[in-house]
């Protein structure tokens, strides 16, 4: 497991686990709150929006930006 970054708004870690996944921690709560897949490249000022690399070997020239805060949210009910 290696830190990724912190994100301000969230108040959460994000750690790299096995270099293809990755989780938010959030510290107040004490718990995982998001997992997502891919090589993380950079994110913006207070941490909500991430650049990863996805996995796969035909996406490594790709660039997807994933948006923590829409991966937090709690999923409607269907």
């Amino acid at each position: 497991m290696s830190f990724q970054f912190w994100s301000k708004k969230l108040n959460a870690g994000v750690f790299s686990v096995g270099g293809e996944k990755n989780v938010v921690f959030d510290v107040g709560q004490g718990k995982v709150i998001g997992v997502f897949p891919g090589y993380v490249v950079g994110t913006n000022p207070d941490g909500t929006l991430v650049a990863i690399h996805p996995l796969g070997p035909d996406n490594q020239r790709k660039i997807e930006i994933l948006n923590l805060l829409d991966l937090i949210q709690p999923k409607s009910s269907e």
